[in-house]
């Protein structure tokens, strides 16, 4: 048996309740989403690709009707577009009802940019799928959603009290950060921490992390990394790192079970680096500073 026929029998044994259910995903086209696609082709979901390459997308919707024999259909989504939660919203109420929302796409370790006066890694990881999510459970209350998270997302903020007093505060905070793993990393930290807000005022979701897989990220095309790092370091880290498939069978777990109050589903090796899912507490330390976090990026989402 290979490597994907092993995780496809793993979801199908697993996630029963994932079995023939309605599915939206961003980050499809690629690395850990395009794993969960094609474990939930092979659970016979019906699947919905939000996408910014759209030819990309409609391709996997093909390849995916065809091996599996679901029905699946992209639509163009971009997280730098202010009006594409709106474009999304008006799509699907022409669409037959969706279960479950997988929120997976996000960007790493990019130049700094701002747009409109954001820093875009914020606007990517933080903003979009926290304004994405929140649109989805007004319009569909019932629909149950996952966020992918990191394990970087313990990394600690470095500021004073006064540098974030208010949202244009933060704004330019955000925008001096000249690392980028602390961009990433806070992003998803400041992500993660106003959905465990708004997990106390009702939204429906889980969170999730997939561990540390393979992905396109190490193609030299993405140009993330300097050019000897792609000499080197690609043919051992596909070695040492899971493949995408099995990274993703954490965030069906998340979807399928859903996560408690202070837990994230993740692989349940070292580190909760490798593995196969489970699900454990998260550092409280998340929950410094949370609630300030949350009404700022509602005050950003806002401008």
């Amino acid at each position: 048996m290979d490597k994907e026929s092993r995780y496809i029998a793993y979801a199908k044994e697993r996630f029963a309740r994932l079995k023939g259910r309605g599915i939206i995903l961003t980050g499809a086209t690629g690395g850990i989403g395009k794993g969960a696609a094609r474990l939930l082709g092979a659970l016979g979901c019906r699947l919905l690709f939000l996408v910014r390459n759209l030819k990309a997308g409609e391709a996997l919707a093909k390849e995916l009707e065809e091996q599996f024999g679901v029905e699946a259909k992209a639509f163009p989504y971009d997280a730098l577009d202010e009006k594409a939660v709106d474009s999304v919203l008006a799509f699907l109420a022409k669409e037959p009802p969706y279960d479950c929302f997988l929120s997976i796409a996000g960007i790493y370790h990019q130049p700094a940019k701002d747009i409109d006066g954001i820093e875009r890694t914020f606007r990517v990881n933080s903003l979009a799928p926290l304004k994405l999510l929140k649109g989805l459970a007004a319009a569909y209350p019932q629909m149950e959603a996952v966020q992918t998270l990191s394990l970087v997302c313990r990394y600690k903020p470095r500021y004073r009290a006064d540098d974030v007093s208010d949202a244009t505060s933060f704004r330019a905070y955000l925008s001096s950060i000249a690392s980028r793993n602390a961009r990433y990393a806070l992003s998803k930290r400041f992500l993660m921490q106003a959905l465990i807000v708004e997990r106390r005022k009702g939204l429906k979701i889980a969170l999730a992390h997939p561990g540390v897989a393979y992905t396109n990220l190490f193609d030299p095309k993405n140009k993330a990394y300097p050019r000897a790092f792609y000499r080197m370091a690609p043919p051992l880290m596909k070695a040492i790192f899971m493949p995408a498939e099995k990274a993703a069978l954490s965030i069906l777990e998340a979807a399928d079970k859903g996560s408690e109050e202070g837990k994230i589903v993740g692989p349940r090796g070292l580190f909760h680096a490798w593995g196969y899912p489970k699900e454990y507490s998260y550092p409280s330390s998340i929950h410094e500073g949370e609630e300030w976090i949350a009404v700022l990026l509602e005050e950003l989402s806002a401008q």
